[in-house]
């Protein structure tokens, strides 16, 4: 009777975070969506340039994905940071999983292509928002990786980097391809 018990504990806990990570991805999806166009909806205002893409660069884009993710996640660990010890770093791993898929692919096919395509672009969006949850959720249930209970605030520190990193470079890029506008071909926000 105790081994039933813990399964169906197992199994209760299992669903939770699976269904948890499929709110996060409806939540992402949804949200990245809106903040594709908030900037210039926007009028150019730059409180809103810190969260939203202010050019078409790969860079900026990938905050579609960074910043609702890492919103949700927030909210997230307040219910599940008791229950499973290794969220922090399974949903911040997975993240960085599902942004270099973002890069990785975006270059890949438009390397072979010569150009991009919007719908494309569309489904690489959509791609790493699945990449990032449902390895996260599968990393979280397994347990058996990042097993750790000190690692919430390196997770925290770090996701505080990137932030950081998205902010500064979106009002001073590197002059590199990653950040460059492919339609204008300037370089980080752009003033109406």
């Amino acid at each position: 009777m105790k081994i039933y018990l813990n399964e169906v504990v197992v199994i209760d806990k299992k669903s939770k975070i699976r269904a948890s990570s499929f709110l996060g991805f409806v939540f992402s999806l949804i949200a990245g969506t809106f903040l594709h166009f908030a900037f210039k909806k926007s009028g150019g205002n730059t409180i809103v340039a810190v969260v939203a893409p202010v050019n078409e660069s790969v860079w900026e884009h990938l905050k579609l994905l960074f910043f609702p993710s890492v919103i949700y996640f927030v909210f997230e660990f307040a219910i599940f940071r008791i229950n499973a010890r290794n969220f922090c770093s399974a949903r911040l791993f997975s993240l960085f999983i599902g942004l270099i898929f973002t890069v990785v692919t975006f270059y890949l096919y438009t390397g072979v292509l010569g150009e991009n395509y919007f719908l494309a672009d569309v489904g690489i969006f959509i791609l790493s928002v699945v990449i990032t949850y449902s390895l996260s959720s599968k990393l979280i249930t397994e347990e058996k990786i990042f097993l750790s209970d000190n690692n919430t605030i390196s997770c925290l520190l770090l996701a505080t980097a990137l932030t950081i990193l998205f902010i500064y470079f979106t009002f001073h890029p590197p002059m590199f391809e990653l950040f460059k506008d492919p339609i204008s071909e300037d370089f980080g926000i752009i003033l109406p």
